[in-house]
């Protein structure tokens, strides 16, 4: 058992659905908690595929039990933040880009890094 993984390396949001879960199926019933740090922009998802398998992370945590337990939105870095989504993901509605604070070229408020702290219920017998 596993009981705490944290998933923060920029670029591999699409790395547990579809590098992890093909090598092990059953990895994520094995894990009691995992933290992971999503970044959304055009810089990290760039394509129909990478926004697939980061979308699929999601019912793939709540098949195998986990429950949404907090989340957060922030900005992530200036640069990334300036690149904005691709198109599909912006047409989800799902938190992505930034304005800016005073002027252009100013710092930002973003909103293209999330947080997400999944929990897994321990099972009888476990």
């Amino acid at each position: 058992r596993i009981e705490i993984i944290k998933l923060d390396c920029e670029g591999c949001e699409v790395a547990l659905a579809r590098d992890i879960l093909a090598e092990d199926p059953d990895f994520l019933t094995k894990v009691d908690q995992i933290s992971i740090e999503t970044h959304v922009t055009r810089y990290w998802i760039n394509s129909t595929e990478h926004l697939y398998y980061f979308a699929l992370q999601f019912p793939l945590l709540e098949e195998a039990g986990h429950k949404l337990e907090w989340s957060s939105i922030f900005g992530c870095n200036k640069y990334h933040e300036q690149a904005g989504c691709i198109p599909e993901l912006e047409a989800t509605g799902f938190p992505c880009g930034f304005k800016w604070r005073n002027k252009v070229g100013g710092p930002t408020y973003g909103k293209s890094c999330q947080d997400f702290l999944w929990k897994r219920p321990k099972q009888v017998g476990e």
